[in-house]
């Protein structure tokens, strides 16, 4: 059973870089059936009912919003995942967790490797910060 209610991917010029854009619910279980709101405190824990175990988590501002931020390294497939995500608190029942995830390959032939990986994380913050914005002037 799928929890994710929208879902996006992306992928960049280089092929290696995969972009995935979804909202989770921000809901325990419908508003209208009694639902209580997920706290900052449960993010974690809905994030792995998701598959999402990170390696190291940390915290990031983008325009004036504080996203969860979660590597998950990968020796099987020789990749890493960055993941940012945020848990919208309007007081609207349409609320979701906004996850945007970027996998890149940990080793690359090309010399511009690193920059094609900062490109492509700048590109996502900049749609992320978009979504949220855009979510809060509806």
């Amino acid at each position: 059973m799928s929890r994710r209610d929208v879902t996006s991917e992306a992928n960049s010029s280089d092929p290696q870089i995969y972009a995935l854009l979804y909202t989770l619910n921000a809901y325990d279980k419908s508003p209208f059936n009694g639902g209580e709101h997920y706290q900052e405190s449960d993010l974690d824990e809905n994030l792995e009912q998701d598959q999402q175990k990170f390696d190291y988590k940390t915290t990031v501002t983008i325009k004036d919003k504080t996203w969860h931020v979660g590597l998950t390294n990968s020796e099987k497939n020789n990749s890493a995942q960055l993941t940012f995500y945020y848990l919208e608190n309007t007081g609207s029942f349409s609320d979701s967790i906004l996850v945007g995830s970027l996998v890149f390959p940990l080793d690359s032939d090309a010399n511009d490797a690193k920059e094609k990986i900062e490109s492509n994380v700048a590109y996502l913050k900049n749609i992320l910060e978009q979504v949220t914005h855009k979510v809060e002037a509806q």
